[in-house]
């Protein structure tokens, strides 16, 4: 009895903290390709374990989902094609986002694929895959 009673309690504690259970951020050693292929394979190993299906908005399971996609925060766009410097994803990532924390949450994402984000988008956010 005892050892369900504590079983429950252990359930209960921690679905009521479930906005801050966050999975571990895989290190991404290797600089993605600036392309469509480049981000999915950079939100798979650094975003979606708190963004994919069914946890934090925005789900980032495919990034061509969050393109021209508008935030609750201010009216701000996760992707502006063409425009790194107004996309909100992007300043979540470099940190410069006015609100919220930065992402990935207990990471980070090297220079180097930062770039590549910056890169992917100001060249207009398209779903090709350059080197595949």
């Amino acid at each position: 009895m005892r050892s369900a009673l504590l079983a429950t309690s252990a359930l209960l504690f921690l679905a009521a903290c479930d906005d801050e259970i966050r999975l571990p951020v895989q290190e991404v050693s290797d600089t993605v390709t600036a392309d469509y292929c480049g981000m999915n394979e950079l939100m798979e190993a650094s975003c979606v374990g708190c963004h994919g299906a069914g946890g934090s908005d925005p789900e980032l399971t495919d990034i061509a989902d969050v393109i021209d996609l508008e935030s609750s925060v201010d009216g701000a766009f996760y992707v502006v094609p063409g425009d790194a410097a107004a996309s909100y994803l992007y300043a979540k990532c470099d940190g410069s986002a006015e609100k919220g924390s930065s992402m990935p949450l207990g990471g980070s994402i090297s220079d180097e694929n930062l770039d590549a984000i910056a890169t992917w988008i100001d060249a207009g956010a398209t779903e090709d895959c350059e080197a595949r």
